[in-house]
């Protein structure tokens, strides 16, 4: 199987360790680098190839939707796909994180077996999105369709 070449952007010390971790334990993933700011990030980003970005909702330095614009708006990275690392459960802050270009979207307590699925499933097929958040988004476009 390819090398997947992942970065790691996660303000929480233990959380960051652990997933370089037990990802780095996979043959097919390679941990590239991993980082807890967002300043930080950019500079490695520049400077080493990555095929998927862990990136977090709350970096040091600023948010996670905020590297996501930059990274997006720079067009430096047209081929790095990205995975946004959340707490959030609300539809419309993921629906906003779509808008800003994420491939997959998973809640910081997901189990190792979802996240390894969700990194191969995106180097894989280019996006993927679990039951909660596809039930979410389906029922928020559903209602507001019915309101219109």
């Amino acid at each position: 199987m390819e090398q997947i070449k992942i970065a790691i952007a996660e303000r929480h010390d233990i959380l960051r360790a652990s997933l370089v971790e037990h990802l780095g334990d996979e043959d097919h993933f390679e941990i590239v680098f991993d980082t807890a700011g967002g300043l930080d990030l950019m500079d490695k980003l520049s400077n080493w190839k990555v095929d998927i970005l862990f990136l977090s909702t709350s970096l040091l330095g600023f948010r996670g939707e905020d590297a996501l614009k930059i990274i997006h708006e720079s067009n430096e990275f047209p081929n790095l796909k990205i995975i946004m690392f959340s707490n959030e459960k609300d539809s419309e802050h993921f629906k906003e994180l779509i808008k800003l270009g994420i491939n997959s979207s998973l809640i910081k307590n997901a189990e190792l077996g979802e996240i390894i699925q969700s990194i191969e499933t995106v180097h894989k097929e280019g996006y993927c999105f679990n039951k909660y958040f596809t039930r979410e988004i389906l029922e928020s476009v559903l209602t507001e369709s019915e309101t219109k």
